[in-house]
């Protein structure tokens, strides 16, 4: 069954509406791979929940985002995992690539289900780039469930 890219924004759009998660996916690879159909798909390139928004509001934490994004590729085998970010929320990471090169990933988060641990990463956050933790804080007590069985 063949796909197109506007299939696959309508498959985003669904899965981001149902289960109230952002999705974004990652890596310049993906950007050369898409050729003229990136302007179609950019704004999935960066996460754009509230959260994330007030993380990259601060130049050297967008910055860090764009690094734990490299590291991220280099994890990536040909499954699909869950992880933590520097800064508390978890998504799934879904690897793409084609023969043996890792294009980037599709990153389908924004929640926690390890409420502690976030919230030990906001106040690193808080102590290390001076954030405020209680716009963070509440953004997690709303989002700290996964939306679906892990």
């Amino acid at each position: 069954m063949n796909y197109n890219l506007s299939d696959i924004i309508n498959y985003f759009q669904l899965v981001e509406k149902k289960f109230n998660l952002n999705i974004s996916y990652h890596h310049p690879l993906c950007n050369s791979f898409l050729g003229d159909n990136v302007s179609i798909i950019k704004k999935y390139n960066s996460h754009c929940n509230q959260y994330c928004l007030h993380i990259k509001s601060n130049p050297d934490l967008h910055k860090k985002c764009l690094e734990q994004q490299r590291s991220v590729v280099e994890k990536c085998e040909k499954n699909v995992f869950l992880g933590m970010s520097y800064c508390g929320l978890e998504e799934f990471i879904i690897p793409l690539y084609t023969d043996d090169i890792t294009l980037g990933f599709i990153s389908i988060g924004g929640f926690s289900t390890n409420y502690d641990r976030s919230i030990e990463k906001i106040y690193k956050l808080e102590e290390d780039y001076d954030i405020n933790k209680n716009y963070l804080i509440e953004y997690l007590k709303k989002h700290s469930k996964a939306p679906i069985d892990i």
